[in-house]
């Protein structure tokens, strides 16, 4: 078993190499290694290539995923202080905008039990008070916010898509 092992260790350690660093790699060969080691009892001698290449590519895998998450995690500090944020005036503009887009989609998409709730969150009036205002419960209201919001994200896909460019622009 440990010649299969030591046999292994080499292709395992090329193949994580190829796209981490070498500390990485060794790493991941060992992890590799081990669950071999457990899993050999069990591994059919005719499937072992591809079980060992399924394991390989999801240590891979995870290790990308892991890395994707640390870099998304340290990005917005080291990037913070390089890119410029919207200043106050800009978001209030946006959030009119988006608030007056919300308004005519509601008026003129919805009906009227969902534009109900939707306007009353647009006055600022917390779900409970839109219950009371309305005569209903608040399990109802916030039913109607759910098919209000699925009709706005429909709705209004093309009002994000181009404020996403714009910021990204």
């Amino acid at each position: 078993m440990n010649a299969l092992l030591a046999a292994l260790r080499p292709a395992l350690v090329s193949f994580f190499s190829r796209t981490m660093p070498f500390d990485a790699a060794e790493d991941l060969a060992q992890a590799a290694l081990v669950r071999i080691h457990r899993a050999l009892p069990n591994i059919d001698a005719a499937r072992a290539h591809p079980y060992i290449v399924t394991v390989a590519y999801n240590l891979a895998r995870t290790a990308y995923a892991q890395s994707a998450r640390d870099n998304r995690r340290m990005a917005p500090e080291q990037s913070a202080d390089a890119i410029p944020g919207p200043t106050a005036a800009d978001r209030h503009t946006q959030y009119r905008e988006l608030a007056r887009a919300v308004h005519r989609v509601a008026s003129a998409k919805m009906p009227q039990p969902q534009r109900e709730v939707v306007l009353g969150l647009l006055r600022g009036d917390t779900p409970a008070e839109i219950a009371n205002q309305l005569g209903i419960s608040p399990v109802t209201v916030r039913t109607r916010l759910m098919r209000a919001r699925a009709v706005l994200h429909r709705e209004l896909r093309p009002f994000l898509d181009d404020t996403r460019q714009d910021c990204a622009g």
